[in-house]
């Protein structure tokens, strides 16, 4: 058996270590650094492993590991969006265009954006 501390890309590292034959265990991080005590290693993530009963995590297959890049991207896209609304609407308010918060009004900011009489004049959304 195989112990090594599960980083970023301790599951492409178990994938290849495992095609060869061996049997990988990634060990979470929190639970192998109290172990280190000069530097980061496998052989001192293996100590660690061997000294307590710690949490395993089985290496991901390429499937596991894209349906999760999926589910984290997916995570960022409400903030990003909100984000981008509440910069929208400051770029707009120094050209005293003043547009209410909620995202249901991002279509009459686009409107306004889109017209360009309305643009250059004075109006409030």
């Amino acid at each position: 058996m195989i112990a090594m501390e599960g980083y970023a890309t301790g599951h492409d590292w178990g994938s290849e270590i495992g095609a060869l034959g061996h049997e990988v265990k990634l060990i979470s991080p929190i639970y192998a650094k109290p172990f280190v005590k000069r530097h980061k290693n496998d052989a001192a993530d293996a100590e660690a492993a061997s000294r307590r009963p710690i949490r395993i995590i089985t290496v991901k297959t390429h499937e596991q590991q894209s349906r999760a890049i999926l589910f984290r991207t997916r995570d960022l896209l409400p903030p990003q969006r909100t984000q981008l609304i509440n910069a929208l609407r400051a770029h707009l308010a120094e050209f005293g265009k003043v547009a209410l918060k909620a995202a249901t009004n991002i279509k009459r900011l686009r409107e306004v954006l889109e017209d360009p009489e309305t643009c250059y004049g004075s109006f409030t959304v």
